[in-house]
């Protein structure tokens, strides 16, 4: 179970991501600095560097924060990284003296919404009672609702999903511009065919595919997102790329205050005017030519 604490002073519960992890930095880390949260790939260590400075190879981001101290931080320190319950867009980084010297009382984890029976009742309806014209359908149903279920078991109390992150970080870089589901989609649509690009594909090929899937049936989207992460975790197995790791580096990277505003300055010239995306008169040319940037 998670450790959940709650600030004596606001009330507010905050949960402990880790303990015992090391800042490492060239300078004072300030109250409020903006820091990354990185593993170490050799020894899976928590180490907390300051946001200007690139990630090692040697190190997988993690989380993009900000430091809370009464004192800078100084290099070795000894930290606690934890978050916000109430969706806080950063983690925080706090010295573990102060996380234990009493502003903090330990408190209940609140009880996670995917293990309650309510939810699995609603997925036996989603997928037993959505087909019940053959036996085949009610069979593909039931097994279909047995592996949703056991996923959910899988992840229950184990906290935020990095999909919980992305969609938090998506909803503080649109700001006062609300994202959409077409805007999501088309995106989405623009990063495969530069991950396809990047991996040898034409535009021929591309083209042919889209030709192709078009002329088929349209497809259940739940079918359809559960087949392009299986196929996309299968690219990732053959292409000899970490599928999360890579995930969760560039998101650590896209909560760098100046990604940030990149990506707001190009979504206030495409938010809402068509699949393609726009140009910011405000890039320069550095920026314009980075595809890594995305919105």
């Amino acid at each position: 179970m998670p450790e959940i604490l709650r600030h004596k002073k606001t009330g507010g519960l905050y949960e402990v991501l880790f303990r015992g992890a090391v800042v490492e930095t060239d300078r004072p880390l300030a109250d409020y600095a903006e820091v990354i949260v990185c593993r170490r790939v050799s020894d899976g260590g928590i180490v907390v560097r300051p946001a200007s400075l690139p990630v090692p190879a040697s190190s997988v981001a993690l989380y993009g924060g900000s430091v809370q101290a009464n004192l800078p931080l100084a290099n070795g320190d000894d930290v606690v990284v934890y978050r916000n319950q109430d969706d806080d867009m950063l983690v925080w980084v706090r010295p573990t003296s102060e996380m234990d010297d009493g502003r903090f009382d330990p408190a209940e984890a609140p009880r996670s919404p995917s293990s309650t029976p309510g939810e699995v009742e609603r997925l036996i309806r989603e997928h037993v009672f959505r087909d019940l014209t053959s036996p085949e359908s009610i069979s593909a149903g039931i097994a279909a609702a047995t592996a949703a279920i056991l996923s959910h078991i899988s992840t229950a109390g184990r906290g935020e999903s990095y999909q919980d992150r992305v969609y938090r970080h998506f909803l503080h870089v649109a700001g006062e511009d609300p994202t959409d589901l077409p805007e999501r989609r088309d995106r989405a649509n623009e990063e495969f065919a530069e991950l396809m690009q990047s991996l040898g594909g034409t535009l021929e090929g591309w083209i042919a595919i889209g030709r192709y899937v078009w002329g088929r049936p349209i497809g259940e989207p739940s079918q359809e997102m559960g087949g392009t992460l299986n196929t996309l975790a299968a690219l990732a197995a053959w292409a000899r790329l970490d599928m999360m790791a890579c995930a969760e580096a560039e998101l650590a990277r896209t909560m760098l205050p100046e990604v940030v505003a990149k990506i707001r300055r190009k979504r206030a010239n495409r938010h809402g005017r068509g699949v393609l995306p726009g140009q910011d008169a405000a890039l320069s040319t550095a920026d314009a030519t980075n595809p890594q940037d995305q919105e």
